[in-house]
């Protein structure tokens, strides 16, 4: 347990995990797709309300068994901001890849740049839903359009809501989620993969491993994917507390929020195709060179200053983004007055 820490950004108490290892056991599982891992999914399934949630072990296991059954063999498209990761598991996949930047307004691929790459060899493209918002569902729109899958790898917009719903629950669009430290639905680590496919989502859960499997379909490959009882217990406790989260989320960020009208080094970034928020995340968009030198006072305050990066780094506006786009603590990392510190240190910047 030193090693893995129980994530204290968590409104989880001690009681809540107490409950988890009665129920297991009272059930007398552990793992291979137990009673828990069962209800997680429905509870998923009914909270997205989307027609299947295909839990496995981690995030990276969702995108890799999401691709694999999608049986990509070409190219894929990534966004150049974002995410390192699903590039690390196209790679592993063997597929080609080719990188498309990003739109100022949206922080989303950007369709003009997209457009010269969306050949006959490009079969997916994978979006990056970040800062606790949802993608522009315009630029889904246009890519189903084009009739390329869509993998949406939801960093931190999970309980986010759109004009869409919670999540994109339409044809040819699979969305993966993870539950690890610091997600707003924490089950320890696990993922999932959010799909209205049936015949997708059979195949997801073949890769996943036989235990969980409703019928036998040929995949490409099989792995031990899968998500563990207590996982599971920690997961259906923690969506528990979704609602509650989200509140606290949005009290820290209106402490910045304060802080930060009219400043003249920094501004928080807000995007209008989510029509609520997780606060999962707060973006502040940083005027000239001010974020570094930032980063290292708020370090003396114990506060880390997280900045993005670009996934890959040939594309302009994501180079531009990541020298200039940082990300301040929510959730419980934020509580007990250190959001109000870090603000009162904003409001001395000139």
């Amino acid at each position: 347990m030193t090693n893995n820490p129980v994530d204290d950004t968590t409104l989880m108490s001690e009681k809540d995990y107490q409950r988890v290892f009665r129920r297991m056991y009272a059930n007398g599982y552990f793992t291979n797709h137990g009673p828990l891992a069962r209800e997680f999914e429905q509870e998923l399934e009914s909270f997205l309300d989307i027609g299947h949630a295909v839990t496995v072990g981690n995030e990276s296991l969702a995108l890799l068994i999401a691709m694999t059954a999608l049986e990509l063999r070409g190219e894929i498209i990534l966004p150049a901001w974002g995410s390192e990761l699903p590039a690390r598991i196209a790679n592993w996949l063997g597929l080609q890849i080719r990188y498309s930047d990003i739109d100022r307004s949206t922080h989303q691929l950007s369709i003009e740049s997209l457009q010269p790459k969306l050949n006959n060899e490009a079969e997916a493209v994978c979006l990056v839903e970040m800062y606790g918002s949802r993608c522009d569902p315009s630029l889904i729109d246009y890519l189903c359009a084009q009739q390329k899958q869509v993998i949406i790898l939801a960093i931190d917009s999970f309980a986010a809501a759109s004009s869409t719903g919670l999540v994109e629950n339409r044809s040819g669009v699979t969305t993966v989620f993870g539950f690890g430290p610091g997600k707003i639905l924490y089950s320890t680590q696990g993922g999932a993969i959010a799909t209205s496919d049936d015949g997708l989502a059979e195949r997801c859960r073949n890769i996943r491993s036989s235990y969980g499997a409703r019928k036998s379909v040929p995949v490409m490959a099989t792995c031990n994917g899968r998500f563990s009882e207590f996982q599971a217990g920690v997961g259906l406790a923690s969506l528990e507390y979704v609602p509650q989260a989200i509140e606290r989320n949005h009290a820290i960020a209106a402490i910045y929020d304060a802080a930060m009208t009219d400043h003249a080094v920094a501004t928080p970034l807000r995007f209008a195709n989510t029509s609520l928020q997780n606060g999962q995340c707060y973006p502040i968009f940083f005027r000239g060179d001010q974020r570094d030198g930032l980063s290292s006072e708020l370090q003396g305050m114990g506060v880390e200053l997280l900045a993005g990066k670009p996934s890959h780094d040939d594309h302009p506006i994501a180079r531009d983004l990541a020298a200039s786009v940082a990300f301040l603590p929510v959730n419980n990392a934020a509580a007990d007055g250190l959001a109000e510190k870090i603000a009162r240190h904003f409001n001395n910047l000139p």
